[in-house]
């Protein structure tokens, strides 16, 4: 009986110390599978919150954006153009082209246009020196009874385009560049515009306001 205890003992002995090796390592697996997926997991949370911050900091970019889009579109341009330090802005940079010949448009059907545009001539361009002249295309469509004032043409335009016949861009370029930067600059949208006009003059520059776009 004790030989064969002793066979039992001899044969169970090393087969639970082998299980028990295998339990420790298991655990020891185990351990650094926590280990290293605590990591990636908090790696991962790192990037994701990254992108969200990142998501989050386009969409109130986005958002900025539109509303600045939306103010643009809804505020009257004599408003932006009445502001002293804007209006002031407009006349510093235009001065340099004192004596710059130039005709003026509009679709005659928008008070906000005609507020805006009387206001360019007279608080701009006329106190810049520029020399306004009469409408000489087709569609003119008068001056809203201010005596005095050279006829302005009927058209059809969005924000403010300014056109020039191609034989006299060399000439006016620095003064449409001026002029369209500046408005651009004080949040009036403003375009230099292929001469897609009838009034063809080439001994001026064509102003036509639009609607806002």
């Amino acid at each position: 009986m004790e030989d064969a205890g002793l066979a039992t003992a001899a044969y169970w002995a090393p087969l639970l110390e082998t299980i028990a090796d295998i339990a420790f390592a298991v655990v020891i697996i185990a351990l650094a599978v926590e280990l290293v997926s605590g990591r990636l997991a908090k790696r991962f949370e790192r990037k994701i919150d990254a992108a969200r911050e990142l998501q989050i900091a386009e969409l109130k970019n986005e958002t900025t954006t539109a509303q600045l889009e939306l103010a643009r579109l809804t505020t009257n341009r004599d408003v932006l153009l009445k502001r002293d330090d804007g209006r002031e802005a407009l006349i510093a940079k235009l001065m340099p082209f004192k004596g710059t010949i130039y005709d003026a448009g509009l679709s005659m059907s928008s008070g906000e246009q005609a507020d805006f545009l009387w206001n360019l001539i007279t608080e701009v361009l006329d106190k810049a020196g520029w020399k306004q002249v009469e409408w000489k295309g087709p569609g003119l469509g008068g001056t809203f009874g201010n005596v005095g004032m050279p006829g302005l043409g009927a058209v059809a335009a969005q924000n403010v385009e300014v056109h020039v016949h191609p034989q006299s861009r060399e000439k006016f370029q620095p003064a449409i560049d001026a002029l369209v930067t500046s408005l651009n600059a004080i949040g009036i949208k403003a375009t230099d515009a292929r001469l897609n006009v009838a009034n063809d003059n080439p001994e001026a520059i064509h102003i036509l306001v639009g609607e806002i776009r």
